[in-house]
């Protein structure tokens, strides 16, 4: 069996559509469990108009830390394989049966699936075979020189038996929890687009503020990538250009939301890690001008 772990906050409308596409499935064996953090909106009473007994719905006073939410489903999920599904994206009728496949006919540990990203006026594919390496083993090497493919939730599943779960002290904790898991190894990418990602203006990922995955993403990878370096799933040099890069990038979202002091402290820290980044040294320099 699959469990389709879904995290919910007043995305009522979102919701339906999410829950349509579940039980459109080709593959019918899963169970939906749904953990409500505490909506004010008619979430609850949407849900149980749904007479499927799949579906599983739990409320929970708002907690607001989605690592905290995320295992109290976890901790729900009685299937061999763990996927996620957000609460304002769908999945295509094939998607559980091309996993299924994919599970029963590969030793694999994860599945990455490919996704179309689409908003109000575009649908585009979320990645191509030749952004990405041949080979399952070197998943999590790619992923941190190139930061692709993008580790979307709605994305991601995992069997069960690895025994892994959210880090409770990262406020998100998506993308360190499949990190975790690329690193042991055996994992692969099914290049269908059956999954499809909304963007929208009350995604966490579009929110332009300090606190935000927009800019904490980045101070999560850190500690990730020393949980990697200090298990010996990643080498020194690797570690410290990946440190950089992600400096880098953080400074990046630091200056769109016009906090120059912060970015030009990331552009220094991010060339003191890795002094060959020649880019971290020349905005460090540029911006340097205009504080």
């Amino acid at each position: 069996m699959i469990s389709i772990l879904t995290i919910t906050y007043n995305r009522e409308e979102y919701l339906k559509i999410a829950i349509n596409s579940v039980i459109a499935q080709s593959f019918r064996d899963f169970e939906l469990i749904i953990v409500d953090d505490g909506s004010t909106d008619h979430t609850s009473t949407m849900v149980a108009s749904y007479k499927d007994v799949r579906i599983n719905y739990f409320y929970s006073n708002h907690i607001g830390q989605l690592s905290k939410i995320r295992n109290i489903a976890l901790e729900k999920a009685t299937g061999d394989i763990i996927t996620f599904l957000d609460s304002d994206d769908s999945w295509h009728p094939d998607y559980l049966q091309e996993i299924s496949t994919i599970y029963s006919k590969q030793q694999v540990t994860s599945v990455i699936s490919n996704a179309f990203i689409c908003n109000e006026t575009e649908k585009k594919t979320l990645f191509h075979k030749s952004q990405l390496p041949g080979s399952k083993t070197n998943l999590l090497k790619h992923r941190l020189i190139n930061h692709t493919p993008v580790l979307y939730p709605s994305c991601f599943s995992f069997k069960k038996s690895i025994g892994l779960r959210f880090n409770t002290n990262l406020k998100f904790g998506d993308t360190d929890l499949f990190l975790r898991i690329l690193a042991l190894g055996d994992s692969i990418i099914s290049f269908r687009e059956l999954v499809f990602i909304r963007k929208h203006d009350s995604n966490i990922s579009e929110q332009k503020t300090v606190d935000s995955l927009f800019i904490q993403a980045y101070t999560e990878e850190f500690i990730t990538l020393d949980y990697l370096k200090a298990n010996k799933f990643i080498g020194e040099i690797l570690y410290r250009k990946t440190y950089s890069t992600f400096l880098n990038r953080q400074a990046d979202c630091f200056l769109l939301i016009n906090m120059k002091s912060d970015a030009w402290l990331c552009y220094l820290r991010s060339f003191l890690k890795y002094p060959l980044h020649i880019k971290a040294f020349a905005k460090l320099f540029l911006l340097h001008r205009f504080l």
